[in-house]
């Protein structure tokens, strides 16, 4: 505020505090140079207040400003600074003057482009007229252009919209321009110029794309008038199916239920709709919308299709996270050969088509579509494989109840044991250690719970997950398991540098020449990325001196690897 920059200044001035008023502090910025202040604070004080006078439309005091910042950079810099305040509250004399202050050229183009995507914000129509034939280049003039158009559009300026589309010089850029106004039209529902924008994109293929493209982002809003508009204009059949499809999954991730519906039969070709409302229903289940999980799932004619979309919309329900395929890159990082099966990733869930936001939702509204997608797969083999990939995304979420939903629900008991050890992975990646604790216990099959544990125990000691690995050791009945569960975790617990992990397994390998071995691979590992202090702690725990002198040679191949 005003008030606050000139009070700033009178401190600095060392003007007594009876006297701090905003009437008496503007004048007193007239005799900053009587009171001599430190050159350094007078640059800062200069550009700060001047900001705050250009929005209040303080002339005078502008013009005695500027000038006394000395530093030329930071002169241009309080010019763009102060011009963009000026021209969003549409001082016009203030930026008329501000402009030509810019010494230099390219800055000053810059404080043109700054100060009309400001003005064309607030609907300053007069102002983007004085500002935009002022950018030099000719390039840039185009991108101030389709930046104020931008600006506009969100605002619904169309008057201002209208005279910056023309005005973008390259045919290229004005459809580029259309296309970027028009998105951020949809999205704020300014109808209007949609109406304008997108007749105005003289290509045609490019104009089908910038109603795609619109739409989507009408649909996520529920403006569905916007999205009715968009869909007829698309002349391609082909690309208004794609328009549809995009846009329903766009209206599907955010409860949109008219809008959906209206979309859906809009897709000619039946192929693609039920395509259409496999994605959709897999949007709508990552954020728990059931009613319209419910809408989409019998509206998919082909009955094998229709399974599809029940197992991979009970995949995304089950699941609220973007899966992290790094997070299982345990024996891989460790060779060459082969892929541990335990570190195979999840199938790809849905990448949201809204960007840097990752939606809050409902555990409730979750179990809910879980339980609703589940029972509607006719086929019992779709049925269990469902289950099983649900199970997985839940666990690794650490998702219990949705766990204790699904897994009595594979009816195949091989495979219920099959679901309880990739589900108890996904767990134990992210140390749930009541899920893994739940699921060990399912598990029929003695041979298998060994498998269960092993497996489990070495994602968990890749990624640190200390507390789950002292459950999951002890578990493995078979003692020769067990020792080799303890060397293949600490291998990748040393490779990934989990110290503590490391000092757990190695004693509970309970015959020495393979704790010796333990102890190699283990160094190795660690020697292989770096891990300095693991192999200073391994290399004196190897019993026998032959073995260790082994050691020594295998981590140093492993560190000059």
């Amino acid at each position: 505020t005003v008030f606050a920059c000139c009070r700033a200044s009178c401190l600095l001035l060392q003007v007594p505090p009876s006297l701090q008023t905003a009437s008496l502090c503007l004048p007193l910025h007239l005799q900053i140079d009587e009171f001599k202040i430190i050159t350094g604070n007078r640059d800062q004080c200069c550009i700060e207040a001047a900001e705050s006078a250009a929005y209040n439309d303080q002339w005078k005091v502008i013009k005695f400003l500027v000038p006394e910042v000395a530093d030329q950079t930071k002169r241009d810099q309080c010019c763009i600074e102060a011009a963009t305040s000026a021209a969003y509250n549409g001082q016009l004399e203030v930026v008329k003057f501000l402009v030509p202050k810019v010494a230099d050229q390219t800055k000053r183009d810059q404080c043109c482009i700054k100060a009309a995507k400001s003005a064309a914000y607030n609907s300053q129509l007069e102002l983007v007229k004085f500002l935009v034939p002022k950018v030099a280049d000719q390039t840039k003039r185009d991108q101030c252009c389709i930046e104020a158009a931008k600006s506009a559009a969100v605002e619904g300026h169309l008057e201002v919209v209208k005279f910056l589309v023309p005005t973008v010089a390259d045919p290229t850029k004005r459809d580029q321009c259309c296309i970027e106004a028009a998105e951020s039209a949809a999205d704020n529902d300014q109808w209007g110029v949609v109406k304008f924008l997108v007749p105005t994109v003289a290509d045609q293929t490019k104009r089908d794309q910038c109603c795609i493209e619109a739409a989507t982002s009408a649909a996520y809003n529920d403006h569905w008038e916007v999205v009715k508009f968009l869909v007829w204009i698309v002349a391609d059949q082909t690309k208004r199916d794609q328009c549809c499809i995009e846009a329903a999954k766009s209206a599907a991730y955010n409860g949109q239920l008219k809008v959906v519906k209206f979309l859906v039969p809009k897709v000619a070709d039946q192929t693609k709709r039920d395509q259409c409302c496999i994605e959709a229903a897999k949007s709508a289940a990552v954020e728990g919308h059931l009613e319209v999980v419910k809408f989409l799932v019998p509206t998919v004619a082909d009955p094998t299709k229709r399974d599809q979309c029940c197992i991979e919309a009970a995949e995304s329900a089950a699941d609220n996270d973007q899966w992290e395929s790094s997070s299982f890159s345990c024996r891989q990082s460790l060779t060459k050969q082969k892929e541990i099966s335990a570190a195979s990733k999840l199938p790809h869930l849905l990448h949201t088509m809204i960007t840097g936001k990752s939606l809050s939702f409902s555990f409730k509204g979750h179990l809910e579509v879980v339980k609703f997608l589940v029972a509607i797969v006719a086929n019992q083999t779709k049925r269990d494989q469902c289950c099983i990939e649900a199970a997985k995304s839940a666990a690794y979420n650490g998702q219990l109840e949705v766990v204790k939903f699904l897994v009595p629900k594979v009816a195949d008991q091989t495979k219920r044991d099959q679901c309880c050890i990739k589900a108890a992975i996904s767990a134990a990646v992210k140390g749930h250690l009541e899920v893994v604790k739940f699921l060990v216990a399912i598990v029929a099959d003695q041979t298998k719970r060994d498998q269960c544990c092993i497996e489990a125990a070495e994602c968990a000691a890749y990624n640190g997950q200390l507390e789950v690995v002292k459950f999951l050791v002890p578990k493995v009945a078979d003692q020769t398991k067990r020792d080799q569960c303890c060397t293949e975790a600490a291998k990748c617990a040393a490779y990934n540098g989990h110290l503590e992990v490391v000092k757990f397994l190695v004693p509970k390998v309970a015959d020495q020449t393979k704790r010796d071995q333990c102890c190699i691979k283990a160094a190795k590992s660690a020697a292989r990325n770096g891990q300095w202090e693991f192999v200073k702690f391994l290399v004196p725990t190897v019993a026998d001196q032959t073995k260790r002198d082994q050691c020594c040679i295998e981590a140093a191949k492993s560190a000059a690897y």
